[in-house]
């Protein structure tokens, strides 16, 4: 019976880990793009020749980058064969892949189309499910990474299989290098081929051009745009809307060409600047637009460019808000002034989403074009557009009801922010922007994001510095959140210099019952537990106690947490009776208030099954701790968390000398660690543990190699010599309390 038993907990591991349960409302095919086909796309037979040939060159996985100038049409050669490909394709994925956040957000979606996940699940699940399927299935798949300038952000969200392709885009030639198997530059055009490109966008309206153009007037008039596509396409749509002679329009670039701008780019290699024509390109177009179109386009300059939402320009801001010459924010002139963008190519609506991209080139010439006052203007109404659609983290309350909502719109709060730190922006919304980005910050938080999310909340906490003595409750708010990412980071020293910043503040600001001190009060609690300052942990997670049990109706869940919290530092302290009565009563509360399948639940799980290995009561520890980690890998993915149920769970199979089921769990835990970058302890906490099963099994050798490995890794952030304290209650000192 009992190898029976060991076969079946083999079994349900080896499910779990190694295999996506895929739902049986899988949807094939699935064709998840980005635009629609374009119908006056010029051909680049070599371009789509050589990703053809490349792909059709082995049946293994290949993968292939199109480099080259912004501007130059590398997206449209990927958005061309990508429809060409569709019925050789089953399966087809484009990500935006310029930040780490726009990957998730890309791979939530292909969750979503595909039938794996439903609206609403972990952004680091959907990876973990989409990469599983694509590294199992037998169905022919392509993804495109767009705009995979950095190639490091590739890393987590790169299939790792046999079988499929991959096609990059990017301005970065070093992208064709390895992993990626081939590249082709996407370079200018030749003189003829950017002539008969103009020709025949002038010649789409043959109601307004009669005839072609003179030979002569085309050449100069691409020379001067230095034959880039995109900015051929522009100062078409600016002569056909103008309805002016293409010699018009040569003038008007050879005035204004000792004017234009160096759009400045970000220092890729060689491309560090588009020449002054390009810009004049832009600017022709811009100069022609009405006002309430040019008001808008200043709006959209500042936005992320991939995606924006329609839902974002319908909010119902105050149109005086925006300081504008005119009102964009109703109905009718909204949509006067999209037509307006519309007509010029300076906008694409994304038929099928609901929403419009604009390219980079456009928005850094928009703001170009902007003196600081307009640029002011212009920020503080994306300010007042993000801070009215941007969810709101409320009492300290997880924010996992409106994940969905954050994902919509956090890619434009990062854009937001990086033009007002780039282009040096004095704005009068700053609050509000602080707001944002602190709301942001704990959404990246609660997602796992602490390497994207620190970054913003120093941001935050800069600002609120600078217009304030940073004393108030919103300062408060941003400390707190500084402090959860560090205590996760197990900085507890750190951590707890941040939650006193916001104790002070809502000591000096609140009622003595209000549920922020509460919070403030727990928060404190639990870094000073990590800092082993057991007594004074207790007497501020009392306070917290005391402020919700007097008011259940508004802080139920976060009583939940309170519980939860003691348990840990009770047990922590030897109290062991305590610490169980107080983590039935949490796990009994997040039951109820979060339901079955709450991460918050599964922390609860974890910590109560510790308690009981104290109590030497395994076998229920055991069931507690199978049910935490099943919580984390089905709500979570590879998190630090699931990492860490891994981990005990491998501990369990130990000593029960199940040492294939624990090898496997350890190496699923090193795994994740590795995947996050900044967890040399956990990995460590587990390369030693594994040692202890390798040498269990008889493997000497293998677990002396491992040891090693763990002790340099303790030896680097400890200053412990591998044979001082050489226990894995040492290690376990390398991780987060609550993840023991």
């Amino acid at each position: 019976m009992r190898v029976k038993a060991d076969e079946a907990r083999f079994r349900e591991l080896h499910d779990l880990l190694t295999q996506t349960k895929v739902k049986p409302s899988l949807r094939l095919p699935c064709h998840c793009l980005a635009y629609p086909r374009n119908p006056r796309f010029y051909p680049r037979e070599e371009a789509l020749r050589a990703i053809t040939n490349h792909f059709a060159s082995s049946d293994n996985q290949r993968s292939f980058s199109l480099w080259g100038l912004g501007g130059v049409g590398k997206t449209q050669v990927a958005n061309h064969y990508v429809h060409e490909a569709k019925d050789e394709f089953e399966v087809i994925f484009w990500c935006h892949s310029d930040t780490t956040v726009k990957l998730l957000e890309s791979f939530v979606r292909f969750a979503i189309y595909l039938g794996l996940q439903e609206a609403g699940a972990d952004a680091n699940k959907c990876r973990e499910v989409v990469l599983g399927w694509l590294q199992s299935t037998s169905t022919k798949w392509l993804v495109v990474f767009d705009n995979a300038d950095t190639f490091h952000l590739l890393r987590d969200f790169w299939p790792r299989s046999n079988s499929g392709r991959i096609l990059l885009t990017s301005r970065n030639p070093s992208t064709s290098l390895s992993p990626v198997q081939g590249g082709y530059e996407i370079a200018t055009m030749s003189s003829d081929e950017a002539s008969s490109l103009l020709v025949d966008q002038l010649l789409q309206d043959r109601l307004q051009i009669a005839c072609a153009p003179d030979e002569e007037v085309v050449h100069a008039v691409v020379a001067e745009l230095g034959y880039l596509p995109l900015a051929i396409v522009q100062i078409a749509a600016f002569t056909l809307e103008t309805a002016c002679d293409l010699s018009d329009t040569l003038r008007f670039l050879n005035d204004r060409n000792a004017q234009a701008q160096l759009l400045a780019h970000d220092g890729l290699g060689v491309f560090n600047f588009y020449d002054s024509p390009t810009a004049a390109a832009w600017d022709l177009s811009i100069s022609a637009l009405g006002d309430e179109a040019r008001d808008l386009l200043s709006l959209l300059s500042f936005l992320d460019p991939d995606s924006i939402p329609d839902d974002l320009l319908h909010a119902q801001v105050d149109s005086s808000d925006f300081g504008f010459r005119s009102s964009i924010g109703t109905g009718l002139s909204q949509k006067r002034a999209l037509g307006g963008l519309l007509r010029y190519s300076l906008i694409r609506k994304n038929q099928g989403h609901n929403s419009f991209t604009i390219h980079r080139l456009v928005q850094s010439a928009s703001i170009g074009n902007m003196d600081n006052e307009s640029r002011s203007r212009a920020f503080d109404g994306v300010v007042k557009m993000l801070y009215h659609v941007f969810p709101r983290q409320e009492l300290g309350c997880p924010m996992e009801k409106d994940w969905v909502k954050c994902r919509l719109y956090i890619n434009h709060v990062l854009a937001a922010e990086k033009c007002y730190r780039d282009y040096g922006i004095s704005s009068s919304a700053i609050e509000n922007l602080v707001e944002i980005l602190f709301n942001c910050g704990w959404y990246m938080f609660e997602q796992g994001l602490y390497n994207e999310a620190g970054p913003i909340l120093r941001s935050a906490q800069e600002e609120i510095s600078r217009i304030s003595k940073g004393d108030g409750l919103l300062a408060a708010d941003v400390y707190a959140a500084q402090g959860s990412i560090l205590l996760e980071q197990n900085k507890s020293q750190e951590s707890y210099t941040s939650y006193s910043r916001a104790l002070e503040i809502h000591q000096r600001l609140l009622h003595p019952n209000h549920v922020h001190l509460a919070n403030s009060y727990m928060n404190a609690a639990n870094a000073l537990n990590g800092l082993r300052r057991f007594d004074e942990s207790l007497q501020f997670h009392l306070k917290a106690v005391a402020i919700r049990e007097k008011s259940p109706h508004l802080a139920r869940a976060m009583l939940g947490l309170s519980y939860g919290n003691m348990g840990r530092l009770f047990m922590r302290m030897g109290r062991l009776d305590e610490a169980a009565e107080v983590l039935v009563k949490s796990i009994q509360v997040r039951r109820e208030t979060m339901g079955p399948k709450s991460s918050k639940l599964a922390n609860a799980l974890h910590a109560l099954g510790n308690v009981y290995i104290a109590q030497n009561c395994r076998d229920a520890a055991y069931d507690l701790h199978h049910e935490s980690w099943q919580i984390r890998m089905e709500v979570l993915g590879d998190s630090h968390q699931t990492a860490a149920s891994c981990h005990k769970l491998a501990w369990h199979f130990k000593q029960r000398k199940e040492y294939d089921n624990a090898i496997q769990l350890l190496e699923h835990a090193i795994k994740i660690y590795r995947t996050y970058g900044e967890e040399e302890g956990g990995i460590a906490r587990s390369q030693y543990l594994l040692s202890m099963v390798l040498r269990a099994q008889g493997r000497g050798p293998e677990a002396d190699l491992v040891k090693e490995q763990a002790g340099r890794l303790r030896e680097k952030i400890l200053y412990l010599e591998p044979e001082e304290n050489d226990d894995l209650a040492s290690y376990d000192e390398l991780i987060m309390f609550v993840d023991h």
